[in-house]
């Protein structure tokens, strides 16, 4: 990440394997090599990798959605928990313009600036981020602890009507698109969206903060999962290795 004459962030995406443990690592600045030669190299030491047609959707995506919030992922599959991290989306501009305003209530005599419509004033002001965190709880809640489900069928999504299945053979591709932006808590920055490009149905977009996960990483696995790199044959192998 960032311009060219600036330190980038590398990560570098695994195949999905231990529950809980995320399948990306961030490497820290500490390369004698630029941040793009490192990569290149990476890519060569890794070599090529085949594409092969994904797997079809599954027949039950609600149950396979539960048992992964439960923490029984289905062989292949990579949960992406909910992290706090939507909270930087919230509107804290005006619950701090609120508080200020009783602050400099209660440091004066008592009606010397306003009174009782100050009060109501500030009252307003931090109603805004309340009623905004409702309606994220709302929006969260049937979500079950998970931001997205990749399973080598398809991509899950569980919105308040249901399970939201997207399978693979229907995406065109997984991108990511920044904007510049602004927050109080982050001042001006990049924000990030990860885009579902579908072949028939209009893009899927998903920003970052209510991600939980460095969006590029989580485009790549997506993308991994498009061309048919992650298998449930291939993790049961891969457990099997492992256990033995």
């Amino acid at each position: 990440r960032g311009g060219a004459d600036r330190w980038h962030e590398l990560i570098l995406v695994l195949d999905p394997g231990e529950v809980g443990v995320p399948p990306w690592r961030r490497l820290p600045p500490v390369f004698p090599e630029p941040p793009g030669a490192l990569a290149e190299r990476l890519m060569r030491w890794r070599g090529p990798l085949e594409d092969t047609p994904p797997e079809p959707a599954p027949d039950l995506p609600s149950r396979l959605y539960e048992e992964a919030a439960a923490g029984r992922p289905c062989p292949g599959c990579t949960p992406l928990p909910q992290r706090p991290g939507w909270l930087k989306a919230a509107p804290l501009a005006s619950p701090l313009m609120g508080l200020a305003l009783v602050h400099l209530h209660l440091a004066h005599p008592a009606g010397a600036i306003g009174g009782p419509p100050l009060w109501l004033l500030g009252g307003m002001l931090l109603t805004v981020p309340a009623l905004w965190v409702l309606g994220a709880w709302r929006r969260l809640r049937p979500r079950r602890g998970l931001a997205l489900l990749l399973h080598p069928g398809a991509l899950m999504l569980r919105l308040r009507s249901g399970v939201l299945t997207v399978p693979w053979s229907t995406v065109r591709r997984c991108h990511v698109v920044q904007r510049l932006a602004w927050s109080v808590p982050l001042g001006a920055h990049r924000r990030r969206t990860l885009v579902v490009e579908r072949k028939d149905e209009p893009a899927l977009h998903y920003e970052e903060a209510w991600l939980g996960a460095p969006a590029e990483a989580v485009a790549s696995l997506c993308e991994a999962y498009r061309r048919g790199r992650v298998s449930r044959a291939r993790a049961r192998s891969s457990a099997a290795r492992a256990s033995s």
